[in-house]
């Protein structure tokens, strides 16, 4: 017997796992945060990748647009690293009055004051301007024309008015873009809702295929999804970029800065050090977490750590999943695309003829759910549980419960406990 720790929420809670044959646990290796976040940053300001240094970049003249992610993407740390970058701002010799800091919400709801403080900080929000970038709001937005790929491209107004465009944002693995953080920040954070459809409808693949094989996790080059997300940030403006990779401890292990393709390239480098893990497991059961909040924020977040977690379970194999989703399903074109269709090749006919980035999504989990049994604790309703294809259940030991009881006969059990972001590397 064995007892395993996972986040839920804002809660950590134990279970001992008792029955089936424990093969491992697929973790997140252990790095620690950095010693001096502030000395880091203002060296790397200074001598940044593949770019002038920050304070030749910007002149006191500027007006200066900042992107940061939004309340899903609170995981980054834009409250630890943002003070610092300010300062260097300041010392150029701007005024407070001329820099912006431009919430990417992409298509995702707009923020309370609250929540801006806590993305930002209280100091930050009380001096400097924070707004929320607006998808649908097509007075909002500049056209810039198409990207090679047909993609319309809308980029937030005020990117379009800036002097200089500084992008911020977080590492991890991401299950369209290959990874998160870089061109994201600017090329669905601040661009209009048709171009953030368009772009994603990328991944939509033949009637066969379900989702386009060439749009995966941990491909960047050679992934049309991210190289359209790439020609959206080139046509409109980008000088400049700050990312971070986080540790599972949701600290900020490591940061870059510079040219916003080679300095992001540099941090994806640490997230595969950090966070692809070569395994050989693959079980009948797979237990994992979402890692907790923001990580399980809603189901629509959740698709990362599913997408993680299906790479280690047997084709018919069960995964019992623990995310506490206190928002529900989080995303309108998410939940219709489960409530609204009974089978995926009518799903797959409508995403065809409008798809939308939520009901990408939601059809992804569709077919997971097709192809294996899907055990979730969460803070949803049943009902609505129900209709995403999945398995309800009120307690995580419920959830373990059912879990066993429809694997094989002493399954063999993989653990995954950073589910969010731990990428399998099957050896």
């Amino acid at each position: 017997m064995a007892a395993y720790q996972f986040e839920y929420g804002d809660k950590v809670f134990s279970l001992e796992i008792e029955q089936g044959n424990i093969l491992g646990s697929i973790e997140a290796r252990d790095i620690p945060p950095l010693d001096d976040l502030e000395g880091t940053l203002r060296h790397l300001l200074n001598h940044p990748l593949s770019s002038p240094p920050l304070k030749e970049v910007v002149k006191k003249s500027d007006r200066v647009v900042i992107l940061a992610g939004d309340m899903t993407r609170l995981w980054v740390g834009t409250a630890n690293f943002l003070p610092v970058l300010l300062e260097e701002l300041l010392a150029v010799g701007l005024e407070r009055s001329q820099i912006t800091i431009l919430l990417g919400t992409g298509d995702h709801r707009p923020h309370t004051d609250g929540e801006k403080r806590q993305i930002v900080g209280e100091e930050v929000f009380e001096n400097f301007e924070v707004v929320d970038h607006r998808a649908r709001e097509r007075g909002d937005l500049v056209h810039l024309g198409e990207t090679s790929r047909g993609t319309p491209i809308w980029v937030n107004r005020r990117v379009m008015e800036a002097d200089k465009v500084i992008l911020t944002g977080g590492i991890v693995y991401h299950f369209l873009a290959g990874f998160g953080g870089g061109p994201k920040a600017l090329s669905v954070g601040t661009a209009g809702y048709d171009t953030i459809q368009n772009n994603h409808k990328i991944a939509l693949g033949s009637k066969e295929e379900g989702l386009n094989p060439k749009v995966s996790s941990g491909v960047t080059w050679g992934n049309p999804l991210y190289e359209d997300l790439v020609e959206i940030m080139k046509a409109a403006k980008a000088d400049f970029l700050v990312d971070t990779v986080i540790n599972r401890e949701k600290e900020i292990a490591a940061i870059v800065a510079g040219d916003p393709i080679e300095a992001h390239h540099a941090g994806i480098e640490k997230v595969q050090e950090f966070y692809g893990i070569e395994t050989n497991l693959k079980g009948d059961l797979v237990i994992a977490s979402a890692m907790g909040y923001p990580e399980d924020i809603n189901f629509y977040q959740v698709y990362k750590t599913l997408d993680n977690v299906t790479r280690v379970v047997k084709p018919g194999g069960v995964i019992v999943l623990f995310a506490e989703c206190r928002e529900g399903m989080g995303n309108d074109d998410f939940a219709r695309i489960f409530s609204d269709f009974t089978d995926n090749d009518t799903r797959y006919a409508d995403l065809s003829a409008n798809c939308t980035i939520g009901g990408l999504m939601g059809f992804g989990i569709a077919l997971w759910a097709a192809r294996h049994k899907i055990v979730l604790y969460s803070d949803m309703p049943p009902e609505l549980a129900k209709t995403a294809g999945v398995i309800p259940a009120s307690t995580p030991e419920e959830a373990l419960a059912k879990g066993f009881e429809l694997a094989a006969e002493n399954p063999d059990v993989v653990i995954m406990p950073h589910g969010s972001v731990t990428f399998p590397i099957l050896s």
